[in-house]
């Protein structure tokens, strides 16, 4: 049978992918990545990851498709907001850069995003056996990844927000190539109004 790479994530609508295209520009013309290598993030790639399931079989889509629609079965479309950035796994020594999310409503949105993860992380574990994430879920959306630590403590930290729907989450497949990672949607599962 064959494998697949697979992740479970939020698409990210084409006008919030320019505008985090535009935080990356800064960024780099702040010096980021001038001394270290630093792998900045295709605006067409990015998405808001809710499970990376990693290699599985491609039988097992139907499976796992089976869990997403459990898991969106309550939930109701809300909308999100790109905050300000941050580093993994500090400021001081971060390898990740990234945007945080906020939730509209004074956050209750962002914790049914953080509900959602859970429960879906849940389902699979409980359903099909794909292991329960052992890191507390930490919503936001990658920019650039570095090879070695970098102090990010004297770079410009807040940027004006964009805010989102959400609307559904999509199963991804994703295939390495040097040139970088290729996603492809293998399901959709729509939320409620």
């Amino acid at each position: 049978m064959t494998m697949i790479r697979t992740f479970i994530a939020v698409p990210v609508p084409d006008n919030v992918k320019k505008h985090l295209f535009g935080i990356q520009r800064v960024l780099q013309k702040s010096g980021i990545g001038s001394d270290i290598r630093v792998s900045w993030s295709k605006p067409s790639a990015m998405h808001l990851t809710l499970k990376f399931i990693g290699g599985i079989e491609e039988n097992s889509i139907h499976d796992i498709q089976v869990c997403m629609l459990e898991a969106a079965e309550s939930v109701q479309k809300f909308e999100l907001e790109t905050s300000g950035i941050g580093g993994f796994p500090s400021m001081s020594r971060a390898r990740i850069i990234w945007v945080s999310l906020n939730g509209l409503e004074s956050g209750g949105q962002k914790k049914e995003l953080i509900s959602l993860a859970h429960r879906l992380d849940t389902i699979l574990d409980a359903k099909i056996g794909i292991k329960k994430e052992k890191k507390k879920y930490f919503p936001h959306l990658t920019l650039a990844r570095a090879k070695r630590p970098m102090n990010l403590n004297r770079v410009k930290r807040e940027f004006s927000s964009k805010s989102f729907r959400v609307s559904g989450m999509t199963l991804y497949k994703s295939t390495l190539h040097p040139s970088g990672a290729i996603h492809e949607k293998l399901f959709l599962s729509e939320f409620g109004n």
